[in-house]
């Protein structure tokens, strides 16, 4: 018996996947044990870091990719530099070096195009001003028209009136 009054032999345990079923086990549990432990792990040999990450030891189920080639590995996208001599490297800095230029060419070229776009829509709101004003320009044109025949008919009525009058 433990403080708790308690057996001590058996303990519950609930299983949180069983909706809160309670099991009853035996103290200590003890995990299986592997079958076949690990083989030891091979010494490092003085090679680069690049060729250390990929050899085929440490990645037995893939094998070496061609050297300037992408492909995944646990950590990441990474460049596989072959043997890993300095040249490679310098080359490989180089043409990353070169995407992000052309990367951010690109994001340039849409910054271009945005502002085109832009200058694009202005113009349109000057033509539709220019419009708008063109036609307010044939209105007041109209309305000058329509006021001098106006005035033209209402002399040659006054004038005919007058002449009717006296004659």
């Amino acid at each position: 018996m433990d403080e708790m009054g308690k057996p001590s032999g058996r303990k519950r345990l609930k299983c949180s996947g069983t909706g809160g079923a309670v099991f009853r086990a035996r103290l200590p549990i003890t995990l299986p044990r592997p079958a076949h432990p690990a083989p030891p792990r091979p010494a490092p040999r003085h090679i680069s870091p690049v060729r250390f990450l990929h050899a085929p030891e440490h990645h037995p189920w893939r094998s070496i990719p061609p050297p300037g080639t992408w492909h995944w590995v646990p950590a990441g996208y990474v460049l596989h530099f072959g043997r890993g001599s300095l040249w490679q490297v310098i080359c490989s800095l180089l043409l990353l070096s070169l995407l992000l230029l052309l990367l951010l060419l690109l994001l340039l070229l849409l910054l271009l195009l945005l502002l085109l776009l832009l200058l694009l829509i202005l113009l349109l709101l000057l033509l539709l001003l220019l419009l708008l004003s063109i036609i307010t320009i044939i209105i007041i044109i109209i309305t000058i028209i329509i006021i001098i025949i106006t005035i033209v008919i209402t002399i040659i009525i006054i004038i005919l009136s007058y002449y009717h009058y006296y004659n």
